[in-house]
């Protein structure tokens, strides 16, 4: 029988939530929990590929996994920090304090644009003929989308294997954003979301210095 989002938010919440809550994360949604700090706002956050599931080659109900961390002291000036954004950012909102998660399993098993071309708009054709020139066509697998069976038989492993590579994983990255001396370090490197020679990369290490006490 095919499983729907309702028992991907179901498992979550039996392995994935009760995990983070012990780690300090007691405010959560469905899909996302965070952890407030003295110096930010810890997110981890999960999202089912949703429509785009064709050209990825998955089911709708596979997803991906983003940690992320709103950073007070590296926050542009004027920056809104109150309210809903400020108190519950999304990992968008964490720019570029962003980490997408990869699995540790193996799922040859993506199979992209395999939609019949007569069931699609013609806005959607055209649109999946532009996907197909920047996305692989062929089988293979992704390191950054758990990738749930149609029936669900999977799930069970799926979210194991998340909560491994959350907790293991992601956590360590989360830490690191806190971290003034990895953030330059990250930022140097090209670990963050942002190009290692470029303005933004230098505001984040001006910042980090300043935090540091060094500028």
């Amino acid at each position: 029988m095919p499983i729907g989002v309702r028992d991907l938010n179901r498992g979550l919440g039996q392995l994935l939530w009760p995990t983070l809550r012990a780690r300090g994360f007691e405010d959560r949604t469905q899909r996302a929990a965070w952890r407030r700090r003295e110096d930010g706002v810890d997110v981890v956050e999960i999202q089912s590929i949703g429509p785009s599931y064709d050209s990825i080659g998955c089911t709708s109900f596979s997803f991906t996994a983003y940690v992320a961390a709103l950073i007070y002291w590296a926050v542009p000036p004027g920056s809104q920090r109150d309210g809903k954004t400020g108190s519950r950012p999304h990992y968008w909102n964490c720019e570029p304090f962003v980490h997408q998660l990869n699995k540790t399993l193996h799922q040859p098993w993506f199979r992209p644009f395999t939609r019949p071309p007569e069931k699609l708009s013609e806005p959607m054709r055209l649109h999946q003929e532009a996907l197909k020139r920047v996305f692989r066509t062929d089988v293979h697998d992704r390191p950054d989308v758990w990738f749930v069976l149609e029936d669900g038989t999977n799930l069970d492993q799926d979210l194991r294997d998340l909560t491994a590579v959350v907790r293991e994983d992601g956590l360590a990255v989360l830490e690191r954003f806190h971290n003034p001396e990895e953030v330059i370090q990250m930022a140097t490197k090209g670990e963050l979301r942002t190009a290692p020679v470029s303005a933004a990369s230098q505001r984040v290490v001006d910042a980090a210095l300043a935090r540091l006490g060094r500028r």
